[in-house]
């Protein structure tokens, strides 16, 4: 895929670069040369033209795909401007959590354990931890 579509990054909509930048994040994709080629030093370049059009949802794949590309995978080739990465790490961070019924059912579990849970407890990054709990004093 990526080899396909470094080409035609140029072509690429607000909702293209998040998707495909977010769908190799998800898939923890191993690096090629045809990856590096794709989020190249244009990638960033053609996130920054298109930075006032990308919607939230759209910077917070973004900013998912940063995580990962960046944090996980150590990489500094390609990326948006500094501005561009506040605003999805923003974007990303204001997202409503929505605990699901299981998430619930986990929570009350903890706590009949005598545990008391944090809910939605949000990481420097801007990741949201369901449940944090103190075991042992830590």
């Amino acid at each position: 895929i990526a080899a396909e579509a470094a080409p035609r990054l140029g072509e690429f909509t607000e909702q293209g670069l998040a998707n495909t930048a977010w769908s190799f994040a998800v898939a923890d994709t191993l690096f090629s040369a045809a990856l590096m080629d794709f989020f190249g030093h244009d990638f960033g370049r053609r996130c920054d033209v298109l930075a006032k059009s990308f919607s939230d949802e759209e910077l917070s794949q973004l900013h998912q795909w940063w995580l990962w590309y960046a944090g996980e995978r150590g990489q500094t080739t390609g990326l948006p401007s500094q501005g561009l990465l506040q605003r999805c790490r923003v974007a990303f961070s204001a997202t409503e959590a929505r605990p699901s019924k299981l998430q619930r059912q986990v929570g009350s579990t903890l706590s009949s354990l005598g545990l008391s849970p944090q809910e939605e407890v949000q990481t420097e990054e801007g990741y949201s931890l369901d449940y944090v709990v103190e075991w042992c004093g830590q």
